[in-house]
C-alpha cells in the first residue's frame, strides 16, 4: 500500500496527500494522526489531496464515519475548514451533493485542484482567527 503524507510547512494549513491505496491499518493510523492535529487546540485548516486514491471500501467509509462522529465536537472548535481535492468530476459532484445533505461539523468543500482548495481554506482560516 502507500503512506499518507502530512505537510505542516504552511501551518496552520495542513496538507494531507492520500496514497493510491490504503488498507484498514493504514487508515486507522491516518485517523490517529489527524486526531493528534485536531487535539492540538490550535485553529487549523486542512487540504486533503485524494486525487490518487480510489473510492473507499464500505468498511473504510464506516471507519471514517465513526472517526468523524467521535471527533466532531473538538473539530468544530479547532478546524476552520477542510478542502477535499479529487480528480474525478463525478466523485467531486457526488461528494458535493452528500455535503449538501449531511451537515458536517466543519466547513468542507470539494475541489478539483489543490491551489483552489488552499485559497478557500486559507480564507476560512483567516476568518476564524479574528
Amino acid at each position: 500500500m502507500g503512506a499518507v503524507t502530512y505537510d505542516e510547512g504552511k501551518w496552520p494549513l495542513l496538507r494531507v496527500v492520500m496514497p493510491g491505496a490504503i488498507n484498514d491499518a493504514e487508515l486507522d493510523a491516518h485517523h490517529s494522526k489527524l486526531s493528534q492535529y485536531i487535539h492540538r487546540g490550535q485553529m487549523m485548516g486542512m487540504v486533503v489531496d485524494s486525487r490518487q486514491m480510489p473510492p473507499l471500501t464500505p468498511e473504510a467509509r464506516k471507519r471514517t464515519s465513526e472517526f468523524i462522529k467521535t471527533h466532531s465536537n473538538v473539530a468544530k472548535d479547532n478546524v476552520a475548514a477542510i478542502g477535499l481535492v479529487h480528480a474525478s468530476a463525478i466523485q467531486t459532484h457526488v461528494l458535493t451533493a452528500i455535503l449538501w445533505i449531511v451537515k458536517p461539523p466543519v466547513l468542507i468543500k470539494v475541489f478539483n485542484n489543490v491551489d483552489s482548495a488552499e485559497e478557500w481554506v486559507n480564507e476560512k482560516l483567516s476568518a476564524r482567527k479574528v
